[in-house]
This record gives structure tokens, sequence and C-alpha cells, in this order.
């Protein structure tokens, strides 16, 4: 943005880290209002601050109807009504960025591959049996992909740190030849984005030997040792391989959770407050008309469950889970993103993807309390993160023409689905979520499974966000405006801003009898904005540069001749005093004054 000399009038798709916090207020005809207006960089209304480049957070207060956005102003006039004419999203996505993988993804996840602190992707192409790495630059985008093979794997792929090195690893399911066992690859990572060779682990043996493709995969400490774990679902049985916390894993044991059945996803977390975690798998009838089940699966707290606890969801048919406390109750509740397969069934209906929420009892039992109709087809992601800080889960579901956004409510229902791209993926897609530019907020990577590329969607909601302002005192305006369009009272903050450096002069030498009171004669000039409030710092070096003597002043005005006083206890010679200066904003000096200090 360019400094601007008087009024900035702006209205943007949801400013960057606003936090839109429903509250129930008085009256429902009560207008919204804005509380808790704050600038992360310029946290004290009344100090002068360097920094041109403000920031602004708040909470909206609204009875329901609910917030519909927010008008604001920043401009020198502390009087000043911000716009009421809006139409705002509560969340918005800057243009894709685009990077290149393997050909036809078919899993993504995110890792700090080479200890950057900088979220990675791995990406899985199925039909080159290869895992393609991005290191990511931190601003959204990816250094050129590296790739190594993998055995003949499944649509899936887990991240974690499992032999305990601070390096996360990878998990890979191998899919089974012809009458042989299915097995999960293990990549211990080296920290560097590359990764040791694979070491396979069968899933299963005698009759419980797993013989068909895995279709869910998850990763968790299910027996409380604080090692991971890994779990997967093939056909009708849950199976868990218990880790040695050195990367290795024991053999596994498996669950039965629902006969005739073929389970497509799972979720694990504690469903019953026990602190054990618990397991939810999604799965289909095997039938003409098939028909979804949803099986609760306990844990015993060694990493062995009940016996399943299945609801039958009718032509819904769970394909992605999520948990997550949606209600802020603190009870785990289960978010389903369901295909509904209605099609060619003499109904006339088209297919289409319904978001399912259940809210969770606190023993492992759900009640199902809403479903929200897409207006999509299948649903090939399922993500729960806060996209537009306000504190409460939002989903976030991918289908085959672009993906949706459900904002949370807090109270476990959700706001309709607002679609955020059209792209058309064709045979589907895989995504993840991450903060991919490290500003904060939770942005999403996905791949089109027919395709060669991975896009990135960056997160610009929330902050409202200004950058090179003039020097002096600026005003922050900001209104909620409801969905009847009525505006609330407005807020009003202050930043002072000064960017100007203070500059420091030693008149004149000085000089002292060892043992005397030695005075160094100096001065300080700060100008405008602030002009005058620094301290200065008095330092006394030897001809080697070691400081002798230190001592901080401070000052109200400029211009004005000081001189620091001190005992000098300094052997005879010749030192040299330095003056270094610090306004209000925190602005340093910009020459250090020095002039000689004899003493004899």
């Amino acid at each position: 943005m360019n400094r601007p000399t008087g009024r900035i009038a702006l209205v943007v798709f949801l400013a960057s880290g606003l936090l839109a916090l429903a509250v129930t207020s008085a009256a429902l005809s009560d207008p919204p209002s804005v509380g808790g207006l704050v600038s992360p960089t310029h946290p004290v209304a009344s100090a002068w601050y360097a920094n041109p480049n403000p920031t602004f957070s708040w909470r909206g207060l609204s009875a329901t109807p609910a917030i519909a956005g927010y008008s604001y102003v920043l401009d020198q006039d502390p009087a000043t009504i911000p716009d009421t004419v809006i139409d705002l999203l509560p969340v918005s996505f800057a243009p894709k960025r685009d990077a290149l993988v393997g050909l036809y993804p078919r899993a993504l996840a995110i890792g700090d591959f080479n200890s950057d602190g900088k979220p990675d992707l791995a990406v899985l192409s199925r039909d080159s049996a290869s895992v393609s790495i991005l290191l990511g630059k931190g601003n959204g985008s990816f250094a050129p992909r590296h790739s190594f093979a993998v055995a003949k794997a499944s649509a899936l792929i887990a991240v974690a740190d499992l032999n305990r090195d601070g390096k996360p690893d990878l998990v890979i399911p191998v899919d089974p030849a012809l009458g042989k066992q299915s097995a999960v690859s293990v990549l211990l990572g080296n920290g560097d984005g590359t990764f040791a060779a694979r070491h396979n682990y069968s899933l299963g043996h005698g009759d419980e030997a797993a013989h068909g493709e895995v279709r869910a995969l998850a990763i968790a400490d299910l027996n409380g040792d604080h090692r991971l774990d890994i779990v997967t679902a093939d056909y009708d049985h849950v199976r868990v391989l218990l880790g040695n916390g050195d990367g290795s894993f024991g053999a596994p044991h498996g669950s039965l959770v629902v006969a005739y059945s073929e389970i497509d996803s799972l979720a694990l977390g504690d469903l019953n407050g026990d602190g054990a975690k618990d397991v939810v798998a999604g799965s289909q009838e095997l039938a003409n008309q098939p028909e979804g089940a949803l099986s609760v699966l306990l844990n015993k707290g060694d990493g062995s469950f009940k016996a399943a606890v299945t609801q039958g969801t009718g032509v819904l048919l769970p394909e992605r889970l999520a948990v997550a406390d949606v209600n802020h109750d603190g009870k785990r509740d289960l978010l389903v993103a369901n295909y509904a397969d209605v099609f060619d069934w003499g109904y006339g209906q088209p297919d289409y993807c319904a978001v399912v929420v259940y809210l969770g009892k606190g023993d492992g039992s759900f009640a199902k309390a809403a479903e929200y109709d897409s207006g999509q087809w299948s649903a090939d992601v399922l993500k729960v993160a806060d996209f537009n800080a306000d504190g409460n889960a939002d989903l976030l579901v991918t289908t085959g023409s672009g993906f949706d956004l459900l904002l949370g409510n807090g109270d476990g229902s959700f706001q309709a689905p607002v679609e955020f791209d059209s792209t058309s993926w064709g045979g589907g897609a895989v995504g993840a979520v991450a903060d991919f530019n490290g500003d904060g907020k939770p942005d999403f990577a996905v791949a089109a499974r027919e395709g060669n590329t991975v896009s990135v969607s960056l997160n610009r909601s929330t902050r409202a966000a200004y950058h090179g302002l003039a020097d002096g005192v600026w005003y922050f305006h900001v209104r909620a405006v409801d969905v009847n369009a009525v505006g609330g009272p407005s807020a009003t903050r202050a930043v002072r801003i000064d960017t100007q450096r203070p500059s420091t002069q030693a008149p004149s030498a000085a000089s002292v009898q060892s043992g005397d009171v030695a005075r160094l004669p100096y001065m300080v000039s700060d100008p405008p904005p602030c002009a005058g409030w620094c301290t200065a710092q008095i330092k006394v070096k030897d001809g080697h540069g070691t400081v002798k003597f230190s001592h901080t002043y401070g000052h109200a005005h400029s211009d004005v001749l000081y001189q620091a006083a001190f005992r000098c206890r300094l052997a005879k010679g010749v030192y040299h005093f330095y003056v270094y200066a610090t306004d209000a904003a925190g602005n340093k000096q910009a020459n250090v004054a020095s002039n000689s200090l004899i003493v004899y």
C-alpha cells in the first residue's frame, strides 16, 4: 500500500485475523457491535511505534441475525464513521499456486521434512508408484519436487514421528498381490527431505490375514505408552500395529467391524472421556442397493477394542470422517461427509454430497444434529479447521467440482456451504490443510487425481492490514453489519507511528583526574512526531574496545545539552565515550557520537 496522505476507505472480503465471534446480545433487534478492537502490532494505544505497518483484530458481537461482514476506514480523523454499504464474505482465498508432482496423485500429507519450520508436502502418485516431496518456502510456494519410488501403494499416506527423533516419517500401505497379505511400508525421515529405505510390516497372519486393499489409515498412541501406533482398515476389519518407539512395529491384531461391509474411512478420538483413543469407522454394505453404516470401537486402553457398535446411515454412504468438538461442550463430535447414492433407483434424484453432524454424548454414542447438502456429488476430502479465526471449528469439503466451506456457529450447527472453487477435478481430488505462508491462518492444498499438479489456496481472511503509513496518529474505525444490512456502532482504535530516528552529538572532549567525577557532555536530537522522548546510553571504552563504564539516562527534551557524571576509577590513559539514543517508538540513533575522555 502506498503512503496515504489523508483518508483511506477500505472494504475487503473479511479482513486478515478478524475474530468474528457471534455472541448473543440483549435483544434480537440490537444492531451488531464490535468488541475487543486491538492492534497486535501496536498493542498500547498511547504508545509510539516505529512500525508503519499496523494490523487490527476484533470480535464481532451480534444477536441473530448474525454478522454479514464489516466495513472500516483508516484515517487521521478520530470521529469518522465508516461506510456501511458492504457485501463481504466471511472468508476468502487468494488465487491458487500450482506445483508439479507425479502423475495421478492419490494421497497428500503435510510434514516439515527438512526441519526448517515450514510445512512441506508429500504426494503419493499411485500409478507411478512414487512419492513427490515438495519443500515449502514459507510463502505458499514450493521448491521443485524430488521423488522416490515406493512399492505399489494404495491411495493413502500418513506422516508422523514414529521413532521420536524429531523428524517426520512416512507410512504407506502396500497393495497385496493376488493371494498375498496386505502390508504397510514405514519410511523413516532423515530430516533433510529424504527418507531411509522402506520396511514393510504385514497386516495379518493365518485366517486373520488381510488380503484386501487398505482403505483407511491413521496414526495415534492407542495404548498409552507414548509410542505411536498404526491403525488400518481393510474390507471389514480394523487392524492395529503397536509401535515400539523406534520406528518398528509388533504383530498386528484386528477387530471385526461389520460383517459383509467395506470400510472406507476412519477417525480417531477419545469418545468416552477415558483418555484412550477410540475409533469410528464408516462403511458401505455390499448389497445391490448400497447402504451405509457407522461403527464405534471403544478402546480398552491397551490398543484393543470392545465389540463394534454399529448404526445404519441409509442411502448416505460415509466417505470421510473427522472427530472434533464443534459445540464447545468438551465432548468429541463426529463429522461425516457422505456420498448419497440415490441415482437410477427410480426416484429421478441426482447423487449428492451430504455433510452430517453427530453431536457426541461423551459415552461413545452420538445424536444426529444436522445434515447439509453441499450441492455437489461425492466427497474426496473433509478437513476441520478454524478458517475465519472466530474460535469455532469450520468444515472444508472437496467434491468433484471444487471445494465448499461450512463455517461453524460454535453450537454444533454450521452455515450453508459456500463454494470457493469451481474447478472440475473429474476423478476427484486429495487435499490437506496447513499454514503454508506463516501468517497463522489455515490454507488448503489440493491435487486432482487425474492431473500432475498440487494447488495451494492461501487464506487471506481475518486481519485488516496496512503498509507504509506516514508518521503521525492514525485512527482505525470498524463497524459490523448484520444480514439485514443493519449497521452497528463504530469502534475506533488509535495507532501512533514514528519512523524518524534520533541523532546524538558529543560537543567536546572531556578530561578528569582518576578518582574525581567525570562529566561527559552530549546532546540528543529527536525529530517529530514524538520529539524529545529518548533514552541515551553512555559507554566508555578503552583502546581495545572493552566497555569500562555504561549507564542509561532518560530525556524529555530535544537539543538540550546534558552531561553524564560518574566517579572515574579508570587508570590513566585515553578513552572514548559513545552516545547511543533510542526514542519512544524504538528507533535507534542514526549516528553514534563519540569523543575523547582523557584520564590523568
